[in-house]
């Protein structure tokens, strides 16, 4: 095995965990940044159940029916990995796709702040902030498949672990706080805050560990063509 160990003692008692060469705190600072991002966006359910139902005046059945849609982009997660794998911008598979998941989801949520009075608007900008969501997902969880091949069992259950949890603590801070705050701001404003989270992705781009992809573009995407078929 390629996996290095690092040991740390706790309470008296020593525990080893992976530690592969190479993979630096930027590292585990990108991937679980991205995926705590996916789990904090739930902050804004509670706010857009109320505004749709108590500003739009929507019903239940419509109000399902809109935020059963916005999971779409979720379904197509495979075509994301296709489109960074296959059309680097600048030579990059990775950066510039997710500075352009940052502006995307922080747009989509001001505008949700700003202008939506109609429901299939308001749609729109969610069903946008969710493939933003979505596919910086899938960049995150393609660096870690890229850093566990050839690594042990061990190794990528660790990787895995450490970026999943940051999602996890994201989703309890979404659901302590999405209720509570609504006692002091608007909806709109939820909305707002909202906005604030995607554009923290342009940061994250620009320390995000990758090198410029010189490899042969052709036969990557003659490759894609014949998994399609």
């Amino acid at each position: 095995s390629n996996a290095e160990y690092r040991s740390i003692n706790v309470n008296g008692h020593d525990f080893e965990y992976p530690l592969k060469k190479g993979v630096s705190m930027t590292f585990y600072f990108v991937t679980s940044w991205i995926l705590f991002l996916q789990g904090i966006s739930e902050l804004s359910g509670l706010a857009v159940s109320y505004f749709y139902k108590n500003e739009l005046k929507v019903d239940p059945a419509v109000l399902s029916t809109v935020t059963s849609l916005t999971a779409l982009p979720w379904t197509i997660k495979p075509l994301y990995g296709l489109i960074t794998d296959g059309w680097p911008i600048f030579g990059y598979r990775r950066k510039p796709y997710i500075v352009m998941c940052g502006i995307a989801g922080c747009i989509s949520w001001w505008v949700m702040a700003t202008f939506v009075n109609e429901v299939w608007f308001g749609f729109s900008m969610m069903f946008i902030a969710s493939m933003a969501i979505g596919f910086s997902n899938v960049i995150a969880e393609g660096m870690i498949v890229e850093k566990s091949r050839g690594q042990s069992q061990e190794f990528a259950s660790h990787l895995q672990a450490t970026v999943h949890g940051a999602q996890a603590v994201g989703g309890i801070i979404a659901a302590y706080f999405s209720g509570m705050l609504l006692d002091y701001i608007t909806n709109r404003q939820m909305f707002m805050l909202c906005a604030i989270f995607p554009l923290t992705l342009i940061i994250v781009a620009l320390i995000s560990p990758e090198e410029k992809f010189t490899g042969d573009l052709a036969s990557i995407r003659n490759g894609m063509t014949e998994k399609l078929r």
